[in-house]
């Protein structure tokens, strides 16, 4: 993938992984399984259509509010480079549209995220909590603001 920057300079980042990514993208069906099979899950959809637009529909169809919290949040060293050369927020822009393929969802029990992560899944994530209400926030310090909906909707006219 390259950027081009405003002084027209061609930039490549990541190129090979991001590519390979993108045209051969990695099904978390296992993961799906562990989870199904956990007991815990009570939610979870694939990311295609990227983080926000997942916990946005996750929101309207639970009938909760998702809060994120930023400091939980670990941003691929690929989001990172190409996020400072394009000079974007590394965490807005990892939660904008994207084809991520990775999977979204919530748990009752914490813990099952520690087993899973000793297990075959070391990359799991808590990144933030369920409350009542609706919508999708992030938690940046003390500063807790929406967090905008971008990404693919299939059923949005």
């Amino acid at each position: 993938a390259f950027l081009r920057l405003g002084d027209k300079t061609e930039v490549s980042l990541y190129r090979e992984h991001l590519a390979r990514n993108f045209v051969r993208p990695y099904a978390e069906i296992e993961l799906g399984i562990a989870l199904r099979n956990s007991g815990v899950c009570s939610s979870c959809m694939d990311n295609t259509d990227g983080y926000s637009e997942c916990f946005y529909e996750l929101s309207l169809e639970s009938r909760v509010k998702f809060v994120l919290e930023e400091e939980r949040i670990l941003v691929p060293p690929e989001v990172l480079a190409v996020a400072e050369a394009a000079k974007l927020d590394a965490v807005e822009m990892g939660l904008r549209a994207g084809a991520d393929f990775g999977l979204v969802g919530t748990v009752s029990d914490p813990a099952i995220l520690d087993s899973l992560r000793k297990t075959n899944w070391p990359y799991l994530q808590m990144i933030g909590r369920v409350e009542a209400g609706c919508g999708v926030v992030i938690r940046r310090g003390e500063v807790v603001s929406d967090v905008a909906r971008s990404g693919w909707n299939y059923f949005l006219k």
